[in-house]
């Protein structure tokens, strides 16, 4: 594909994957793709999508050898083709993308938070499209209902956020009630379903050290991240069977950061390092009743940005849970990428100033 930006236009052979689901141009940094907020459906983006579809359809159908070796091989191809058709401006493929993380069919070391935020993304590129002018189809090819799309997206979105963790539900981009009103004020429908009350809790102890293992992993792993939690699931995560095997390998870092109150943390306080058992059980349960903070750093990433975070106390991470809405977040190398422009140490400071303006969300 080429890139969309007029004054780049180079072909470009894999695009900058970021954290929430956006794709970029690796050369210009420009948004691509379907959360550019313009589709297009060509011959090749609909037959793409088709055997996505097909290969999806298969998968459901196979039976007891659904999380086999093959069924996932299956799994994974619908997921592929899915891409590829979203990447060239398939409207139907960026509400499946959204539908495959939502539902935790791709990626599947992502916290719920994370998952959701991409399939956010997918969803509303396509629900709050433009009414008019946001779909061209090439000549031959029968146009899709687009207003039938993002009813589709918007329902598909208002049934993912009504389940959501309430700390999700807090951020003002993801509440569910002010995305029913803007769905209903964007399509001039009226949506019946409501945020659902007590909504479950994600399982942060599976989640963390399904993440954490990612970083062992080879293809596309995790560089860092913060991960919210309670005292409570911490120490529950340390009793975890493969935990300190993942330490001992020397694959992941991890320091601890308590928080006050008002969820965030001072800057005068020094982060706790999670470097060996005999210290993790001296320490766990200074973390009872409270809410923290566990950073990660993977042992296989650049020096350069490990090196920034770590500076000043880690600055840039309390930096994070400050502004970052106080949720957690997991970034890879793409997102370092994408704010480089003079270094990777710098473009760590870029990135999450970047999160803390919010400029994550934009659609």
């Amino acid at each position: 594909m080429k890139c969309s930006n007029a004054k780049c236009g180079r072909k470009i052979d894999r695009p900058l994957e970021l954290y929430d689901g956006r794709w970029a141009c690796p050369y210009c940094r420009s948004i691509i793709g379907d959360t550019g907020g313009n589709f297009r459906i060509t011959a090749m983006s609909d037959a793409t999508f088709v055997r996505s579809e097909i290969c999806f359809l298969r998968w459901l159908s196979s039976g007891r050898g659904k999380y086999g070796k093959e069924g996932m091989k299956l799994l994974d191809r619908a997921v592929s083709l899915c891409k590829d058709a979203a990447l060239s401006g398939h409207p139907e493929a960026a509400i499946r993308l959204g539908y495959y993380y939502d539902k935790d069919f791709v990626e599947t070391n992502r916290s719920e938070t994370a998952r959701c935020r991409v399939a956010y993304n997918y969803y509303a590129s396509v629900c709050f499209g433009r009414a008019e002018g946001a779909l061209t189809v090439e000549e031959g090819l029968t146009a899709p209902d687009w207003n039938g799309l993002r009813r589709k997206a918007a329902g598909l979105l208002l049934g993912m956020l009504a389940y959501t963790p309430e700390e999700f539900d807090a951020i003002d981009t993801y509440n569910f009630e002010r995305n029913r009103q803007r769905a209903e004020k964007t399509l001039g429908i009226s949506f019946t379903m409501r945020r659902a009350s007590g909504a479950s809790e994600s399982d942060r102890v599976s989640e963390t050290l399904a993440v954490l293992r990612s970083c062992e992993t080879a293809g596309r792993s995790p560089l860092f991240g913060v991960l919210g939690m309670s005292g409570g699931e911490l120490k529950a995560l340390t009793q975890e069977k493969a935990f300190y095997p993942m330490l001992s390998r020397k694959r992941v870092r991890l320091e601890v950061f308590a928080a006050g109150d008002d969820g965030t943390v001072s800057e005068s306080d020094r982060p706790q390092p999670f470097t060996n058992k005999r210290l993790i059980d001296k320490v766990i349960g200074d973390y009872e009743g409270k809410k923290v903070y566990l950073y990660f750093f993977n042992a296989r990433g650049s020096r350069q940005v490990e090196r920034a975070l770590d500076a000043g106390n880690g600055r840039l991470i309390k930096e994070l849970i400050a502004g970052g809405e106080k949720t957690s977040y997991v970034f890879y190398d793409d997102d370092i990428a994408m704010y480089d422009k003079s270094g990777a140490a710098k473009a760590a400071g870029r990135l999450i100033d970047a999160v803390c303006n919010r400029q994550e969300a934009a659609i």
